[in-house]
């Protein structure tokens, strides 16, 4: 399940890109290009977590009594999900979202800092067209 403070920073991030995107938020290129890296290498990390939730239980270990069953399938729920919500399979899920807004509000700001340098580097060859003119 999605609380408020995940919605509220999935927002905060869409937000960001935009900003981004319009050339309101720039972020230099080699600091974006650090950031981005890192958020692909936790992504990658997120994965292999939510790849494995799956396994994390054996529900049969927990012993052959009604309540062990129990137990073990309580575990296994809170692991991989399924009825409910609050699994570590949704929160990890939830987390690679809120990584790919991030990477995307990055990329966003790399862009506008490139455009920003490009568009600097064209007045000044005009400006100095007009001076050597």
């Amino acid at each position: 399940m999605v609380d408020a403070n995940q919605l509220d920073m999935k927002q905060q991030f869409t937000n960001l890109a935009n900003g981004a995107a319009s050339g309101q938020l720039i972020i230099e290129d080699g600091v974006a290009d650090k950031c981005i890296q890192h958020c692909q290498n936790y992504m990658v990390d997120l994965k292999y977590f939510l790849n494995h939730c799956d396994n994390l239980v054996r529900a049969d270990s927990y012993g052959s009594l009604n309540s062990a069953s129990a137990l073990g399938n309580k575990f296994n729920t809170l692991a991989s999900g399924g009825t409910g919500s609050g699994s570590l399979k949704e929160a990890i899920q939830e987390r690679i979202d809120v990584v790919q807004q991030m990477e995307e509000m990055l990329k966003k700001a790399k862009e506008a800092f490139i455009s920003s340098d490009e568009a600097t580097k064209d007045k000044i060859r005009q400006a100095t067209k007009n001076i050597n003119s």
